[in-house]
């Protein structure tokens, strides 16, 4: 078994199909980005990041697909101004979050209503051009 089976019996199909949706637009529009994927005990975390910065973490557990991201100072402000473009379920989240000093780390229960939200929270992140590397950790052997 591998990471892909792996994640299909975690997450069921129709979680994993939002992911398999996910990963692709991800790798699609960030392909400077790593891909990392790590396994825990119960659960594997895809990471999205570079040398200088993590895009975002997507944590696949028990029928459960969350999303995280990270969001500084200035990309909170740009966050403000365009409030009104997301949903409410996704406002009451941020609002929700407690600051960490200028950050603020949003989690998102992803289903297929809360990927346009992913969509524009994304794109008012500040990115920086890295060369692609994949890494894949932890794969477990057939």
């Amino acid at each position: 078994m591998g990471i892909e089976n792996d994640l299909k019996v975690l997450l069921g199909s129709e979680k994993f199909t939002l992911l398999n949706k996910l990963c692709t637009m991800l790798y699609e529009q960030y392909p400077e980005y790593e891909i990392d994927i790590s396994d825990g005990h119960d659960h594997y975390e895809i990471k999205f990041s570079n040398n200088i910065k993590t895009l975002c973490i997507l944590v696949a557990r028990n029928k459960k697909l969350d999303f995280n991201v990270l969001l500084n100072k200035m990309e909170r402000l740009r966050f403000e101004s365009k409030k009104s473009d997301f949903s409410k379920e996704f406002i009451a989240s941020y609002d929700a979050t407690h600051s960490h000093t200028n950050n603020k780390v949003v989690l998102i229960k992803v289903k297929n209503s809360s990927l346009s939200d992913i969509e524009k929270i994304l794109s008012l992140k500040s990115v920086k051009n890295i060369t692609l590397v994949k890494n894949f950790k932890n794969e477990k052997k057939a």
